[in-house]
């Protein structure tokens, strides 16, 4: 799964806010700076389908680092997986 695509563009899949995106196979995504410690609370959940992930909330020439946890169900209890590799983007303008 593609995290991020730090070129620039932005493509946001369009979720209804309304949704209940707590379910196993979806995917929770979890962002820091750089030198920073990834946080304990997710930043985003995407669906398990989702291709690409797009961050609204980023600011110009900074540099993120992004990783995902799946959400799986064993037994009753829904878990996270252990966190993926990290994956980097800077939103900066074309010209």
């Amino acid at each position: 799964m593609d995290v991020f695509q730090g070129n620039g563009k932005i493509k946001v899949p369009c979720f209804d806010p309304g949704e209940d995106l707590l379910q196993a196979g979806n995917n929770v995504i979890y962002r820091k700076q750089a030198n920073g410690v990834m946080p304990l609370s997710p930043f985003a959940i995407v669906k398990s389908d989702a291709t690409t992930f797009a961050d609204p909330h980023m600011e110009h020439g900074v540099l993120y680092f992004y990783a995902v946890r799946t959400l799986v169900k064993i037994g009753s209890d829904l878990v996270e997986s252990d966190l993926s590799n990290e994956a980097e983007g800077k939103f900066s303008l074309s010209e």
